[in-house]
């Protein structure tokens, strides 16, 4: 209750919420006064022990760069959606001509949407959602995490759906 009532859940498609329970094993991790990193300590937790990362994205931490260029390196792949500001400051932080050659190979899709509302991460092994507060701000101090796999084939169906209303960027973005 406190994750769904607290948070814009009108971005999510009505047939995924029909199926909300497919998140019933989730866990709610939240920052507090003494521990104001533990959403994001649990999220690069997530990313490091991942092969295949799938990803909404409309927030940007330079800590992800380099996050998402070591899962590159490893030769694991990496398939987001993104807004366009955020798109800008990861080319910005990011080394180009690395992720240029993630993106010719194969390892790496990036697509565009703006106006996310939805953070969504989805591996192999886990799920991890975060969401925007009612007045319209991000809240970075509480995700929903799972290690169900009915939970990451909700994560999967949610991804998918955002793909669907999204453009894939091409080879030039990277100059």
């Amino acid at each position: 209750k406190e994750f769904w009532l607290s948070h814009d859940v009108t971005t999510l498609p009505s047939g995924l919420i029909l199926k909300i329970g497919a998140l019933k094993d989730s866990t709610l991790i939240r920052s507090g006064v003494l521990e104001l990193g533990k959403v994001y300590e649990s999220f690069l937790e997530i990313l490091m022990t991942s092969k295949r990362v799938t990803g909404i994205s409309p927030i940007f931490h330079p800590d992800y760069v380099p996050v998402i260029e070591h899962l590159l390196s490893q030769g694991n792949s990496v398939e987001l959606i993104l807004s366009s500001a955020v798109l800008s400051k990861t080319l910005a932080s990011a080394k180009v001509d690395q992720l240029k050659k993630n993106f010719e190979d194969g390892t790496l899709k990036i697509y565009l949407r703006d106006n996310l509302k939805v953070a969504l991460t989805v591996t192999e092994k886990n799920f991890s959602l975060g969401l925007f507060k009612h007045n319209g701000e991000y809240d970075d101090n509480m995700d929903l995490i799972s290690f169900s796999q009915e939970a990451i084939e909700w994560g999967k169906e949610l991804f998918q759906d955002y793909l669907t209303k999204s453009r894939r960027i091409g080879l030039e973005t990277f100059g």
